[in-house]
């Protein structure tokens, strides 16, 4: 799953990803990364034994209307503690390259954080 508002953003990962084999789904903020993650988890969708019929990674970026991607992960990692939903990686995908932002994301439960500008405005 990739989750950014910046609609250039979105097409460009999810064309390199779709170029690797990949499929994708898309969120434009946090809270719609979880709506979608709850109704693939309700629909039975999981990675598991290798097998990924679900979402296997997030690509998330930091800065996004509604819900942002550092409150996103510290809901996701709750729901995946509470067993609500299978465990899945989260990287943070940003322009954001600070090392107090790229703590920030390791501390909410990203796995990884790459600083990745794309389009600025």
């Amino acid at each position: 799953m990739i989750v950014d508002d910046n609609d250039y953003n979105l097409f460009t990962l999810e064309r390199k990803c779709r170029r690797c084999g990949y499929g994708v789904i898309t969120a434009y903020n946090g809270k719609e990364c979880i709506e979608k993650l709850l109704e693939h988890e309700k629909e039975g969708k999981r990675c598991s034994l290798g097998k990924c019929r679900g979402i296997g990674l997030i690509l998330m970026d930091i800065d996004m209307p509604i819900m942002n991607g550092i409150d996103a992960t510290i809901e996701i990692q709750r729901m995946i503690q509470a067993h609500e939903i299978s465990p899945i990686d989260i990287v943070g995908c940003s322009a954001f390259e600070s090392k107090q932002d790229i703590a920030e994301g390791l501390n909410a439960g990203m796995k990884n954080y790459i600083t990745c500008l794309l389009y600025t405005s």
